[in-house]
């Protein structure tokens, strides 16, 4: 699910932006920063294969099963997304592709139950309970988020070395982060999108698409919970962003090659984005606190 009215970068506030690259710099922003190093009372044993790798980083805490898990979860239900489109638009009787979309909707579920599993193994209580108690927010979202995150105050950045086969996977030292770089490692710090030709510096500083796209998820879930307190932030900032007029040509605001001027005001489409970008920046505030 792509980001919804994403605020034109140029009339967002710029004091929270982090502009360094999160983490150190890395060549394949995916792999930009992988899970904490924290250790997490509790955890429960990974899987041979998952163990394997965990003891070659130096991991064996539950985070990355967890990280594991949730990427599994974003490839199973991106393959069945693709497959059912792809029959849809070929005119396919679906009795024909049924019992494969089947295998594959059964493939989602059962990855989805082994995040949520490894969730509730690795995650601390402090941050479970902030969930269950948080209207619009849910262990199944949450392990998606976390499991992308890590840990959202530890930090463990690594950057490539060397091209081609001689490539390798350095590991940078952990770092405590501060709120503004968990907003722009997540996408929320640095407004503004991808470019052509940008440089993996300038993609990195940019945050995760991934997590991007979930924290704008979880900012739809709770302004949709009248009990959420993040409704409030919502609406607060649908006040503040009433009047709010462009400083630059914005082209969202604007039909097709003709961007809205300088001073002309926000469409409420661009006013609903602002909002709930800045939801999505409380939820990682509180986050972030919970985690502390």
């Amino acid at each position: 699910m792509p980001a919804l009215g994403d605020p034109s970068a140029a009339d967002q506030d710029s004091n929270d932006s982090h502009v360094a690259v999160v983490g150190g710099t890395s060549s394949t922003p995916a792999i930009h920063e992988a899970t904490s190093t924290v250790p997490t009372p509790g955890s429960t044993p990974l899987e041979p294969t998952v163990q394997a790798v965990a003891d070659s980083q130096g991991q064996n805490d539950g985070w990355l099963e967890l990280r594991i898990w949730a990427e599994m979860f974003h490839d199973a239900q991106q393959q069945r997304i693709a497959t059912v489109n792809r029959a849809e638009r070929g005119g396919v009787d679906p009795a024909l592709y049924a019992p494969y979309t089947e295998a594959l909707d059964a493939a989602e579920k059962a990855v989805r139950r082994g995040m949520i599993l490894a969730y509730r193994r690795t995650v601390p209580d402090e941050l479970r309970n902030w969930v269950k108690s948080t209207h619009g927010l849910g262990e199944p979202l949450m392990a998606r988020i976390v499991g992308h995150l890590g840990h959202s105050r530890w930090a463990n950045p690594h950057h490539w070395e060397g091209t081609g086969a001689a490539r390798v996977l350095i590991t940078d030292p952990p770092f405590e982060r501060s709120v503004s770089q968990l907003w722009q490692y997540c996408g929320h710090g640095r407004p503004g999108r991808a470019q052509r030709g940008a440089s993996a510096a300038d993609l990195a500083a940019l945050g995760s698409p991934n997590l991007k796209m979930l924290v704008h998820l979880a900012a739809e879930c709770c302004v949709k919970q009248k009990a959420s307190p993040f409704r409030l932030v919502y609406e607060q900032a649908r006040i503040d962003y009433a009047e709010k007029v462009h400083t630059v040509e914005c082209v969202r605001c604007g039909p097709s090659g003709k961007p809205a001027q300088v001073g002309a005001p926000w469409s409420l489409g661009h006013q609903h984005g602002a909002a709930l970008r800045k939801v999505g920046k409380e939820i990682l505030r509180d986050l972030w606190q919970v985690s502390a």
